[in-house]
């Protein structure tokens, strides 16, 4: 009788520890912002507490002035640019420096960690040289490194999808970063460059709404045409150099408003100095925003 009660006490006790398990509340911290940047082995003490993200873009800061650090890439990885005011410390004066724009990912070294799209969560670190003319490796620079693991939050620019995606001799590419040039001599002629840490880079030439714009509608392009064209061209890591081909297709510009461009293309480029080196660009993709006052 008494080893009844024994058992029936041991099996009480397992159902109300069971029971009191059952209830207790799982209680899931939110990890901690971590944002580390240092400047010629300095550390400084800004610091971020979100990425934001737009579109297939994410990036920290803004390359306006409100904030004195930006660095930005895509969701798959692919570095677009990181862009740092420095300020001298004896005179205070702001120097302006930007990671190396051609090929940057050997010139770079940016490391996307992880990118959780369900969470909002991102994770990265980086390191490398920046520079105060982009496009010179002997300008003057600065060593950097850094890393963040922070929360991302979705951001709505005022110019919306801003892109740039084609198919590379079928291999998926987009652009990650972009400038604009002007026609010397023909200042409304424009061409926006689009480019990403890889090899190549493909520029889409119209004319402004400040001239006499481009409009509407489809055109059939060769090598020789000054705009209403696309072209591609592949950097020499070597020569730290552009090849530009030779490149004739078709480019429809479905919008060109409030300065942005939109629309599609499909064409052929070819090696000037070596004919059996061709490229073939399709299921080219387009929305870009271009300065008209620089």
């Amino acid at each position: 009788m008494k080893q009844s009660y024994y058992l029936l006490f041991i099996f009480s006790f397992i159902l109300l520890g069971c029971s009191k398990n059952s209830t207790e509340v799982t209680i899931v911290e939110t990890p901690v912002a971590n944002f580390q940047f240092f400047v010629n082995g300095n550390l400084l003490t800004g610091t971020f507490t979100s990425a934001y993200k737009k579109l297939h873009t994410i990036h920290l800061g803004t390359d306006r002035n409100d904030t004195s650090f930006l660095i930005s890439f895509d969701e798959n990885g692919h570095f677009g640019k990181i862009i740092y005011t420095y300020q001298e410390p004896i005179s205070g004066t702001f120097k302006k420096f930007t990671t190396f724009r051609d090929n940057s990912s050997s010139n770079f070294n940016f490391q996307l960690i992880s990118y959780d799209a369900v969470n909002k969560r991102v994770k990265a670190n980086f390191s490398g040289y920046i520079y105060f003319d982009p496009t010179n490796l002997n300008s003057e620079s600065k060593f950097i490194n850094g890393s963040f693991d922070l929360p991302v939050k979705e951001y709505v620019p005022p110019v919306a999808n801003i892109i740039n995606e084609a198919k590379i001799n079928g291999v998926y590419w987009r652009a990650t970063n972009k400038f604009q040039t002007r026609e010397v001599g023909n200042y409304n002629n424009i061409t926006v460059q689009c480019l990403n840490d890889e090899v190549y880079k493909i520029m889409i030439s119209f004319r402004d709404e400040r001239g006499n714009t481009t409009l509407p509608g489809v055109y059939n392009f060769t090598n020789t045409d000054v705009v209403k064209k696309v072209q591609i061209a592949k950097y020499n890591p070597i020569t730290r150099s552009y090849i530009n081909y030779n490149c004739s297709g078709r480019v429809t510009f479905i919008n060109i408003w409030n300065y942005c461009i939109q629309g599609t293309y499909n064409f052929t480029g070819v090696n000037p100095s070596n004919p059996s080196d061709t490229i073939t660009i399709e299921n080219g993709n387009f929305k870009l925003d271009y300065n008209p006052f620089l």
